[in-house]
């Protein structure tokens, strides 16, 4: 028998590890999986049928083949189950669109979800990134030993790494990381202008002048 460690839970199929892969099972990327891409699985909510499960699409979703020759792209669905669709089959009825084309398309809109899921999760990121950075608005540099950080109150946002902190400027903050070489950091310490400058200063509607050497100086709007 299986042991319990050796299966794997992935959200919407069980992965059981049997290779003994039928000759018929077509993969999803042929040029590039081998025979062990390919493991029989179980799928939520469908405890009635063992598939084998042909490659994996960029939204994470799979298609799998059942035991008479059937392709189905399957992904998350409901909490207690699947999305199954059939696609296509080893023995096309007349019109029916083969594995090939099937997975084509297929492909073009897994890869089309992942670029959205992507974006999307870029998006809530940065959303959640500026609600953080309007709770530290007033946070402070503050100096332990040699180093400085950032402080709000007694919560440290910026742990004490940095040669000098500057006062904070619109939400920015000048930072010298070695000496000589200023950088710029949003004040939950992101650095949006690396340290390779002999001087920053940062203006309130967010124009900021560089000093690359004596005069030469490079203009930037963060």
């Amino acid at each position: 028998g299986l042991h319990k460690d050796s299966l794997c839970f992935y959200g919407f199929y069980l992965k059981i590890p049997d290779y003994r892969v039928p000759k018929s099972c077509r993969l999803v990327d042929s040029e590039w999986s081998t025979v062990f891409d390919i493991f029989a699985c179980l799928l939520a909510g469908d405890d009635e049928e063992v598939y084998w499960c042909c490659g994996h699409l960029a939204d994470r979703s799979i298609v799998v083949m059942d035991g008479a020759g059937k392709y189905y792209h399957v992904g998350k669905g409901t909490e207690k189950g699947t999305r199954k669709r059939y696609i296509a089959s080893n023995l096309p009825t007349p019109g029916e669109e083969d594995f090939d084309t099937a997975i084509k398309k297929l492909k073009a809109e897994a890869g089309q979800r992942a670029a959205e899921n992507a974006r999307k999760r870029q998006q809530d990121e940065e959303a959640k990134r500026q609600r953080r950075l309007k709770e530290i608005r007033e946070a402070l540099p503050y100096r332990m030993g040699m180093k400085w950080g950032l402080k709000l109150g007694e919560r440290i946002i910026v742990p004490p790494k940095y040669r000098k902190i500057l006062p904070p400027v619109g939400g920015y903050c000048a930072f010298e990381e070695n000496a000589c070489q200023w950088g710029v950091m949003a004040l939950d310490g992101k650095v949006v202008v690396e340290a390779r400058y002999q001087e920053v200063n940062i203006e309130p509607d967010g124009t900021v002048h560089l000093t690359v050497i004596p005069g030469k100086v490079k203009t930037i709007q963060l």
